[in-house]
């Protein structure tokens, strides 16, 4: 009798094909504060806190004692932020009246470690506005960080990448965002908040600093923040310190707030140094920006000031791009530009109703990405559909896949999936076949068996039959005998 799993590799699958490159976590705005969601209406009256004199190392000199350092993960004590200089805009203004439930942030991110515990990732990336701008007029940033970092700590990947958002600028000072996730594991030096690493062979992470050209990043009085405040006064007639600063601005105009800001020529620059390097190296690119350079996967205040720029030398690096992830949009979008790059903005953890979730596992493989989102759907206006589960990497000219990137690798994984098929389809026949064998050689023998016994048995009664015969017979004469 055939075996009663003989069919059964008919839907087994090698999961050794399947299996991802690396995996990452995704979460974005957190916003912890130990603040109450609502907050009194005088509150939002409050638009704008002028900065108090800054020091040369862009740290407040006269920053109030009650906001004293909290040591490190590295346990380096860490200086004082810069009192925050905070606009809000008229919809962030709206948001803050009743959206955000500044506890139940952490609430997710608790959630969110014991889900990422279901798989192996190479790193999380949370994409910015960690702690809420509150913090920072509370005098509680450093404590609010240090319960942060208590849960993030609870994560059995220790690989945190951040791209820092306008609010953690507010609380840490633009000198302190090291502070964020101190164990990160990139090649970042001095106060460059730009790097890149690689999580695993053929794939490049590439994590941009949104707010290189802005007014948050750097202390006024420096030419840094005098060439912003001259941008922005080219761009938005409305004062920084404006009730409404986007005022009279429209589509993506919006992006030009004094909480926005831009990548610097050096780094973009350095943008496509490394974009070149990963074209050469044929591997493929993940971007991390809290910021988006495509007006169809966020709104336009989650724009980057330059956000062309930077979509200009992703196109010449066609095939290269396999996603940009950005944080800034909290309430969610996905995206899929004319050259096959997806662009992705997770909703706000801080948005979440009560008991409701907002993040997720992205898996890479040699061939797509695939999506795993947990709780708060995408913008229903700009994405009906929901999030992708699944999306193809794109393709150019070059291929640009790892870790199979000469001819001859790539057709021995073709040889090896053709084989793996072959035997996954062969393996019931040749069951079958085996066990039909079986059972005609085993037939075979009874046949001949019985055969030989019938033999046998006529043999034994012809010779039974001769000696009745010669018994029956009289006995000879006396002279016969003699």
């Amino acid at each position: 009798m055939m075996e009663a799993d003989a069919y059964s590799s008919f839907v087994s699958v090698d999961m050794e094909v399947l299996k991802p490159l690396f995996c990452v976590g995704l979460i974005s705005s957190t916003q912890y504060a130990d603040l109450d969601d609502e907050l009194p209406a005088a509150r939002v009256d409050t638009l704008a806190h002028l900065p108090p004199a800054v020091s040369t190392d862009g740290l407040a000199a006269d920053a109030p004692a009650a906001a004293s350092p909290h040591a490190t993960a590295d346990g380096v004590a860490a200086a004082q932020p810069v009192t925050p200089f905070i606009v809000v805009s008229d919809e962030h203004a709206q948001h803050v009246q009743g959206a955000r439930r500044f506890r139940h942030g952490l609430e997710v991110l608790k959630r969110a470690v014991l889900y990422w515990r279901e798989h192996r990732l190479a790193f999380i990336a949370h994409l910015g506005n960690v702690l809420a701008s509150e913090n920072a007029a509370a005098e509680a940033q450093w404590s609010a960080l240090a319960r942060y970092h208590e849960e993030a700590g609870r994560a059995e990947c220790k690989q945190w990448h951040t791209t820092a958002g306008a609010h953690d600028l507010n609380c840490l000072g633009a000198a302190q965002l090291g502070a964020l996730a101190p164990n990160r594991a990139g090649n970042g030096e001095g106060d460059v908040r730009h790097y890149a690493f690689s999580p695993s062979a053929g794939w490049r992470v590439v994590v941009l600093d949104a707010f290189d050209v802005s007014l948050l990043a750097h202390p006024p009085g420096s030419a840094a923040h005098s060439a912003a405040l001259e941008m922005l006064a080219r761009e938005n007639p409305n004062s920084p310190e404006a009730a409404d600063p986007l005022a009279g601005l429209g589509g993506v105009a919006r992006r030009f707030g004094p909480r926005g800001g831009g990548i610097g020529p050096s780094q973009l620059e350095w943008l496509q140094q490394q974009l070149s390097a990963a074209s050469e190296a044929r591997e493929r690119v993940l971007i991390l920006c809290h910021l988006g350079c495509l007006p169809d996967a966020c709104e336009p205040e989650a724009l980057l000031f330059n956000y062309y720029e930077v979509a200009a030398v992703l196109e010449e690096h066609k095939g290269v791009v396999a996603c940009v992830i950005s944080g800034a949009d909290g309430t969610g979008c996905y995206a899929r530009d004319e050259h096959g790059v997806h662009h992705l903005t997770p909703c706000a953890a801080v948005r979440c109703e009560v008991n409701e979730d907002s993040f997720g596992v992205l898996q890479v493989y040699d061939d797509q990405l695939k999506l795993s989102m947990v709780g708060m759907p995408p913008s229903s206006k700009r994405r009906p559909q929901g999030w992708p589960e699944t999306m193809p990497l794109p393709q150019s000219a070059t291929l640009a896949t790892a870790p199979f990137a000469d001819g001859f690798a790539w057709s021995l994984l073709i040889v090896q999936m053709w084989l793996s098929f072959m035997h996954t389809l062969m393996s019931p026949m040749l069951r079958l076949l085996s066990s039909s064998s079986a059972a005609e050689a085993s037939a075979s023998d009874d046949a001949a068996a019985s055969a030989d016994a019938a033999v046998a048995s006529r043999q034994k009664a012809q010779t039974r039959s001769s000696e009745s015969s010669a018994s029956a017979q009289p006995p000879p004469d006396g002279d016969e005998q003699a």
